[in-house]
């Protein structure tokens, strides 16, 4: 058995679907995966977020006392560009936000977790972000509420991922084994790919699309769009989408016919497997692409929306490549397996 170490994330929200790909993939080769955060023997699996030095420390001393293998499971991209080494920095920053996130990310890095949640610091923090960013509010005509909130938001979201990648490196000196869940979350050949696997496929519902995921202001603007088009070609399907975009919190019995998987931002160039293998694991939706990027093979289950909107594409064709994705990931995740089971023997 395999423990999934979770105690180094605040909220499950965010890696709920991926404990949920790690269980079923490994169900496949007989090797089970249950949570636990006791530290005390054997082998643990950490979905990456190390972003405070003293969470870190306590890995490394545990893992020195009590003789532990550890793992890493990749989840974001790598990226090496206006703000040093980070995550998913795709889109390029405003003028003068890099050094603030370069200055910024060790400063975070180096506060407690349970500091930063406390309400005390919050306000603080606030205080001190509304005044450092002043002048680009007022440099890029930033004057309404939203603007300034999202701005905001920006900023910190970027600074939080400079602050996981720095911690990210150090767990990667200490990891057993590590393991990855796109082949372009780094560019080392050596690391293995976790392939996830698609069970009882049924397109019941073909007349619903849903949306969910990460509210972003280009996704939004993307599901303006794809509602329009709806409209004005009156096409008969109803798109579940109000004017916001929330997690997907559905009973995984709960089928609908499509799911709309707009990308996060308009330069965001990497496809979402997870995301991908939820909709149609989970709810026997087909997802709807803006475009394929060719990087992964989950691609092959999903139709671009220009192939919806001509309904160039079959049920089918759809339920074969499901059925040849899965066979294929059980194969490439038979070889992935056995080197965790030769670590967890070792």
């Amino acid at each position: 058995m395999i423990k999934l170490f979770v105690g180094n994330h605040v909220r499950l929200t965010g890696i709920s679907d991926i404990i949920n790909l790690i269980q079923q993939a490994g169900k496949f080769e007989d090797l089970n995966f249950e949570i636990s955060n006791d530290l005390s023997n054997g082998t643990y699996m950490f979905i990456d977020e190390f972003s405070s030095i003293y969470e870190l420390k306590m890995l490394a001393r545990k893992k020195q006392l009590n003789s532990l293998k550890y793992i890493l499971l990749s989840t974001e991209f790598e990226t090496n560009s206006y703000s040093g080494p980070s995550f998913n920095e795709f889109t390029k920053p405003y003028i003068g936000l890099p050094f603030i996130v370069r200055f910024l990310g060790p400063v975070l890095f180096w506060t407690p977790k349970l500091v930063r949640y406390s309400v005390l610091f919050g306000k603080f923090t606030a205080v001190l972000g509304l005044l450092i960013i002043l002048p680009y509010l007022i440099l890029h005509r930033r004057n309404n509420y939203k603007d300034i909130v999202d701005f905001i938001t920006e900023i910190k979201r970027r600074v939080y991922m400079k602050t996981r990648r720095i911690g990210y490196e150090k767990f990667k000196n200490i990891a057993d084994l590590i393991i990855k869940i796109h082949p372009a979350i780094d560019k080392d050949k050596k690391t293995l790919l976790l392939l996830p696997i698609i069970e009882n496929f049924k397109n019941d519902n073909t007349s619903t699309i849903r949306v969910s995921g990460t509210e972003t202001l280009y996704r939004l603007n993307q599901c303006d769009n794809f509602k329009n088009f709806l409209i004005r070609n009156n096409l008969n399907f109803k798109f579940d989408y109000k004017e916001i975009i929330t997690f997907d919190e559905l009973k995984p019995t709960k089928n609908y016919g499509y799911a709309y998987q707009p990308a996060q931002t308009q330069q965001w160039d990497k496809s979402n497997p997870v995301k991908i293998w939820r909709d149609i694991h989970y709810h026997g939706a087909i997802p709807i692409l803006d475009k394929k990027f060719g990087d992964h093979p989950i691609e092959s289950v999903a139709i671009t929306c220009e192939e919806f909107f001509m309904q160039d594409y079959d049920h089918k064709t759809i339920r074969q490549n499901v059925c040849q994705f899965s066979q294929n990931s059980k194969k490439m995740n038979s070889f992935l397996f056995s080197k965790i089971k030769e670590l967890e023997l070792s």
